[in-house]
C-alpha cells in the first residue's frame, strides 16, 4: 500500500513525490527554497546580495541557511547573515529551512527575535535537542540515518511537535522505505500522515 511521502530537502529533484528542492538558482521545480549556505558565506559581513530579497518572493522557502560551528567563516559572522536572511524571509513571510551544527542557543536567540516558520533539516541529533527544537516552535527534517536512532523513535511514538523526512544530498534513498521504517520502529502508525500534513503547511503558499 502506498503511504504518503514527502522530501522536506534534497538537492536533486527525482519527481517521486513532492520534494523541497534546495538551489540557489531560479528553478522550474514545483517546490524550491532559495540556498545560501553558511559554508560558502564571506569572511566579513556585507549586505546580503541584491538577487536574494529579488528572488525570494519566486520560492517556496529560503534555505538551507544557517550555523555551523564546525565549517565557514567566524560563527558572529555567520550570525550577522543569518539575522538578515530571517528578517528577509519574514518581510516575504516564507519558511525557513536551516542548516545547523553545533549552535542551537545561538539559533534560537536570533529566532526569537522574528515571527516565521522554521524548519531545522538533517536532524539525527540527540532526543533532548529535538525536543528543544520542538518547545521553540521548529519543525523537525529526519536525515534517513535518524531510523536507526531508538531514542528519537522513542519520541516520534506521541510526538510533541511537527516533522518530516529528507532524502538531503543522496538521490538514491528510498524515503517512502526510511517513512515506513519510522512509523514500524516508533510504532506510530499515523506518522506518514503526520509528516506529509506538516510538509503541506510548509509549502501551502505554493
Amino acid at each position: 500500500m502506498m503511504i504518503p511521502c514527502c522530501d522536506f530537502h534534497t538537492h536533486t529533484i527525482t519527481g517521486k513525490y513532492p520534494e523541497l528542492l534546495s538551489t540557489p538558482f531560479p528553478s522550474v521545480a514545483p517546490y524550491r527554497s532559495l540556498e545560501y549556505h553558511p559554508w560558502y558565506l564571506p569572511e566579513s559581513f556585507s549586505p546580503l546580495p541584491e538577487h536574494i530579497g529579488n528572488t525570494l518572493p519566486d520560492f517556496t522557502a529560503l534555505g538551507e541557511v544557517g550555523l555551523d560551528r564546525l565549517r565557514g567563516p567566524e560563527l558572529p559572522v555567520q550570525m550577522q547573515y543569518l539575522s538578515a536572511l530571517l528578517s528577509l524571509a519574514q518581510d516575504c513571510r516564507k519558511p525557513v529551512i536551516l542548516h545547523v551544527v553545533r549552535a542551537l542557543p545561538e539559533l534560537f536567540s536570533l529566532l526569537k527575535k522574528h515571527k516565521l516558520q522554521w524548519v531545522i533539516h538533517g536532524f539525527r541529533g540527540k532526543a533532548n535537542a529535538l525536543e528543544a527544537i520542538w518547545q521553540h516552535g521548529g519543525i523537525v527534517s529526519f536525515h534517513p540515518q535518524a531510523v536507526e536512532r531508538r531514542d528519537l523513535m522513542e519520541k516520534l511514538a506521541a510526538p510533541n511537535g511537527k516533522f518530516g523526512f529528507e532524502s538531503d544530498d543522496n538521490a538514491d534513498i528510498d524515503l517512502e522505505h526510511v517513512i515506513t521504517m519510522a512509523a514500524d520502529r516508533s510504532g506510530n502508525c499515523d506518522l506518514p500522515q503526520l509528516a506529509a500534513a506538516a510538509f503541506g503547511e510548509i509549502t501551502s503558499e505554493q
